[in-house]
């Protein structure tokens, strides 16, 4: 799995930064990218899934794409993120990201396209981060035909380890509701340890840069 940046290149992560980021069977591992594919591809804790995971930071341009898996599941969708509610038409979610696309997880949010293989089935994001406690919320989603697959899960793993590496970020919160079991299971498999309930019933689960990186 791999994280592709914000570039019109369109080049993978491992050709145009210092190391690159794969799945591995114990966590997320960082390669300096001289040791090339073929080091990960022998090392014992390489774990390449059939179908590959990309992160992109989100683009107005692929917008549709995203938007249509929305309107295709909208209540589902709203139910768990009412901020969906406003993105109603391809114009307002492509503003949406307009408005982000160059903020941080402080003024905005930090929006990235979940890609498999060649196909973008959802996203996942940080937002509401906080100077004062370095600390951040991870929200993410998928279209219907693509949830029940670790899609989510995978790319979460990627975006912590992205954050953990190159942020100041000392903690990342998954804010869900009581009965949203699937998002439940999901930060207990990336190891967020539960909080104390929230006044508006929502539960809160966390994880630091010391219990990601041991």
């Amino acid at each position: 799995d791999v994280l592709f940046p914000n570039k019109s290149d369109g080049k993978p992560f491992s050709l145009l930064q210092k190391s690159y980021i794969v799945q591995g069977l114990h966590g997320v591992l960082k390669i300096p990218s001289w040791f090339g594919i073929c080091h990960a591809l022998l090392c014992k804790n390489a774990c390449f899934m059939s179908k590959p995971i990309y992160l992109q930071r989100a683009q107005p341009r692929n917008a549709s794409i995203w938007w249509t898996l929305v309107e295709e599941d909208r209540p589902h969708l709203e139910y768990w993120l009412p901020h969906l509610k406003r993105l109603n038409t391809i114009t307002t979610a492509e503003q949406y990201i307009e408005k982000h696309q160059y903020l941080d997880y402080y003024l905005g949010s930090w929006v990235f396209e979940i890609w498999v293989e060649k196909t973008i089935v959802g996203l996942v994001q940080l937002h509401s981060g906080n100077r004062t406690h370095q600390k951040a919320e991870l929200a993410y989603w998928l279209g219907a035909p693509y949830r029940g697959k670790g899609y989510v899960t995978r790319a979460c793993r990627i975006l912590l380890a992205l954050t953990f590496d190159t942020t100041a970020l000392q903690t990342v919160c998954i804010r869900c509701l009581p009965d949203n079991s699937s998002s439940r299971a999901t930060a207990e498999r990336l190891g967020f340890l539960p909080q104390p309930e929230l006044a508006n019933e929502a539960l809160m689960f966390s994880i630091n840069r010391e219990q990601w990186l041991p």
